[in-house]
């Protein structure tokens, strides 16, 4: 669980940075940027939290388009806690310095790029394992090692 959990803390220390030095506000597209690696980060995320329940025997999901829902709607869930977050932040302005870019266009474009971010990444991480077949026939593998360090 260590590499999705260090995706998900670069994403928020490169958008901390970007806040930081402005880039945002330099570079229009940056924040769609980090948005859709946020996106994919979270999907990475739930995709090995999830693998793991599965693993554990506490989930039973088979079906690679639950799969796929499942992890895009808690994906969804925290971009949308993280746009009230951003909306709260400009009262607090403890990253948006700028609250007129603060708008409704905003708020959806960054939900878009977080969902295409999070749609590409269940895209690869699911054909991935589909090669591997490890966690929809429950077979052990060399990747299943990679994303699901558990105790014997």
């Amino acid at each position: 669980m260590k590499v999705p959990v260090i995706a998900i803390i670069a994403v928020f220390v490169l958008n901390l940075l970007a806040s930081i030095t402005d880039t945002y506000t330099a570079y229009w597209w940056s924040d769609s940027v980090v948005h859709f690696l946020g996106g994919a980060a979270s999907a990475y995320f739930f995709f090995v939290f999830l693998s793991h329940l599965n693993h554990r025997g506490a989930l039973w999901i088979r079906s690679r388009w639950l799969w796929f829902f499942l992890v895009i709607s808690c994906t969804m869930l925290i971009s949308v806690l993280w746009e009230f977050f951003e909306y709260a932040d400009t009262f607090m302005r403890i990253f948006v310095k700028n609250p007129e870019f603060m708008t409704y266009f905003d708020t959806i474009t960054d939900l878009f790029y977080d969902l295409v971010g999070a749609s590409l990444a269940m895209i690869l991480l699911i054909g991935f394992k589909r090669k591997t077949n490890a966690i929809f026939a429950g077979k052990e593998s060399k990747l299943q090692v990679f994303f699901i360090k558990t105790k014997a």
